[in-house]
């Protein structure tokens, strides 16, 4: 029997107490408990309130310490600044090692386009061989927090991704010193019984979310490369994005380049008619490319808009499309604008292009990769 104070407290009812209670406790509070325990029972009883609640009595004597430094840390399980420290840490070279690997090397924010047709596997051996430790999962993470888009293989891919890749950097460098627009254009997909929160929920929020990583997001993933609505869906966004926000941005424009990432609705047939509807209704000579599946980011984005919808083809379950619109900066500018746009009707992809031939100026200008 454990006495204080005409306190007294049995081994069995001791161990109950701890019984009762451990298993909704976290690792710290554990120890505070039993430390909190022996110093009210005080005397002898380190040992006993030890064996009770299953812990050495070198653990309750930290418990105690905790208490008597006053480390309490209310909703935290570690002390501020405990726990395994990150990688970027205690390899303080791991960043700029990365920066080196990914294309141009060592540019920073100063490249409008940065890249890699690197896997993540092959980017971890290399690092591996410079003499950093970090794994593939990590090292996606990494890459996601510097803002850069992760893209798996969906079509195929140039002969020579890299030599396509350098020409596609300096071709939106060209569009963008000249202040003539350049978008990049995706659009993914999830059935209407997953897509609830699109339905209801605040759209505003949707919009700060990346588009390119909607494919790993609950619900949301690529949609096939021949879906004709997907196709219509995002050749409509792309032409509401001119109207509401592009057509401001640059009045004076005679260009476009339009980059479409790897899985978006390329294959289509009405992928051509809906872009050459676009270069008609904007002036814009326009030129589109395919971006093949790599690691890749725009260092700097102007506007983002992010449009949803709802289909209602005759037998085919319902499906909730979200399609994306960025401009690429040139220059760093105010910040990321943002807008979201819900479309209530039940889309079905019906809607055609107008019946007006190109115009001289625009017949022909829809290019794809080359």
């Amino acid at each position: 029997m454990t006495c204080h104070d005409d306190l007294a407290v049995g081994p069995d009812a001791l161990a109950t107490f701890f019984e009762s209670l451990m298993p909704a406790l976290d690792e710290r509070q554990r120890r505070l408990l039993a430390g909190a325990t022996a110093r009210m029972l005080g005397g002898s009883t380190l040992t006993r309130v030890a064996a009770a609640a299953g812990m050495s009595r070198a653990t309750v004597n930290a418990g105690m310490a905790d208490i008597d430094r006053g480390d309490i840390y209310p909703g935290r399980a570690r002390a501020p600044g405990g726990g395994r420290k990150k990688l970027v840490e205690w390899q303080p070279a791991l960043l700029d090692a990365l920066d080196g690997l990914i294309e141009p090397a060592h540019a920073g924010s100063s490249a409008l386009f940065r890249w890699t047709d690197l896997s993540l596997a092959q980017l971890a051996k290399s690092l591996e061989k410079l003499g950093f430790w970090i794994s593939a999962d990590s090292l996606g993470r990494l890459l996601k927090s510097l803002g850069y888009r992760l893209r798996a293989p969906l079509v195929s891919t140039p002969t020579d991704p890299r030599a396509f890749l350098c020409r596609l950097s300096e071709e939106a460098k060209g569009h963008a010193g000249a202040d003539e627009p350049v978008v990049s254009v995706c659009i993914t997909q999830r059935p209407i019984e997953e897509a609830g929160a699109v339905e209801t929920g605040p759209v505003a929020q949707a919009a700060g979310e990346s588009i390119y990583d909607l494919g790993t997001a609950p619900g949301w993933g690529p949609v096939e490369a021949d879906d004709p609505v997907a196709c219509a869906f995002a050749g409509r966004a792309l032409r509401r994005w001119w109207e509401t926000m592009g057509r401001d941005r640059h009045p004076g424009a005679h260009r476009a380049l339009v980059v479409v990432p790897d899985g978006a609705p390329v294959r289509c047939r009405r992928w051509p008619s809906e872009l050459d509807r676009f270069a008609v209704e904007s002036g814009l000579a326009t030129t589109v490319r395919n971006l093949p599946a790599v690691t890749f980011k725009w260092s700097r984005l102007e506007h983002r808009l992010s449009s949803f919808v709802v289909t209602g083809r005759p037998s085919h379950p319902e499906v909730s499309y979200r399609a994306t619109v960025e401009l690429v900066g040139s220059a760093e500018g105010p910040g990321l604008q943002e807008r979201a746009e819900l479309h209530r009707d039940r889309y079905d992809g019906s809607e055609r292009p107008n019946g007006n031939a190109p115009s001289k100026n625009t017949a022909g200008a829809v290019a794809g990769n080359s």
